[in-house]
């Protein structure tokens, strides 16, 4: 759906090179000119290719963000973690729609616990993160969601059980600095929580082989 601007942003880097001075440049640079030509003639031409798609739709049904948002409600799980990952930062429109934010706020994080419900191991990432509000809390999510080191133990152990050999010691590393500051019933109940969601939604399947790790590119919804 952002063919339309990729189709704009590179004719116009196209433009500023065509119309350039290049009586100064090197061969090399002349032949890097080129080559950088030739790669924005075939961008372009995949951009036109695209861009019909678009075509007979209203300007709304345009809209990268609230069609995301649209998809994950009806359970496009890939949709749902490049929404919750906070796409529509990067979406041109933003500015022109503050209201995005807000309906960020209402359903990112029930997007992202569908997508657990629906095996994704992305999801369970982001909520970890946003509840650890660590080093990822640059992430959206984690400047909506609150703190909560109950719930930070709980996505930590869960991906514990889907972790790999070399990740595995960092989990248990972090499960005991967590686990420091929770009760024995807290930390029981966060166990039995992970094992049952691991079993009954990942059918034990490890951490990164299912889910949003192997899903298109959240690029790849522009097209």
């Amino acid at each position: 759906m952002t063919a339309r601007e990729q189709l704009l942003g590179a004719a116009h880097t196209a433009a500023i090179l065509i119309e350039g001075d290049a009586s100064r440049l090197s061969a090399e640079q002349l032949t890097e000119r080129e080559r950088h030509l030739a790669n924005l003639e075939a961008h372009l031409s995949y951009a036109r290719q695209e861009s019909k798609k678009c075509e007979g739709l209203e300007e709304k049904q345009l809209l990268v963000t609230p069609t995301m948002l649209e998809a994950a409600r009806l359970g496009d799980v890939a949709a749902g973690v490049c929404y919750v990952e906070g796409y529509l930062i990067s979406d041109p429109r933003l500015f022109d729609h503050p209201e995005w934010l807000t309906d960020f706020k209402t359903n990112a994080p029930a997007i992202a616990q569908a997508a657990v419900a629906n095996g994704d191991w992305g999801a369970v990432a982001q909520l970890q993160h946003a509840y650890a509000r660590d080093g990822s809390a640059a992430l959206m999510l984690g400047r909506i969601v609150a703190p909560d080191p109950v719930q930070n133990y709980r996505y930590l152990k869960l991906r514990r059980l889907g972790a790999n050999a070399e990740s595995a010691p960092y989990y248990d590393r972090d499960l005991s600095f967590v686990g420091h500051g929770l009760s024995a019933d807290q930390i029981a109940a966060g166990d039995a929580w992970a094992q049952d969601t691991y079993l009954r939604y990942f059918n034990a399947a490890p951490e990164n082989t299912v889910g949003a790790y192997n899903s298109p590119l959240c690029s790849g919804l522009d097209d």
